[in-house]
């Protein structure tokens, strides 16, 4: 109204896929425990926390398209490297 024109329309999917977008984001200082990475787009610019294990995510991803360099975590969290502690 501000602006006094109408807002533009945004699909639902495409607001979605905005959020989800980390394809050239420095995540090194985010808190990712127990956070569901499902749908989020990375790519080889995303920096991850040290933590976050990129093998388990890349493995857990699909690349889009293919040789694109970036991916999309198909479900579920992606694998923190964190201590462990076994009980004997």
């Amino acid at each position: 109204m501000a602006l006094r024109c109408k807002a533009p329309v945004i699909a639902t999917d495409s607001v979605h896929t905005v959020l989800a977008d980390f394809t050239d984001t420095d995540l090194r200082s985010a808190d990712l425990t127990d956070i569901d990475l499902s749908g989020v787009r990375w790519s080889r610019r995303t920096q991850w926390p040290p933590a976050m294990d990129i093998d388990d995510l890349r493995a857990r991803s699909d690349e889009t398209p293919p040789g694109s360099g970036t991916w999309i975590v198909r479900s579920g969290t992606a694998t923190i490297r964190d201590h462990v502690t076994f009980l004997r």
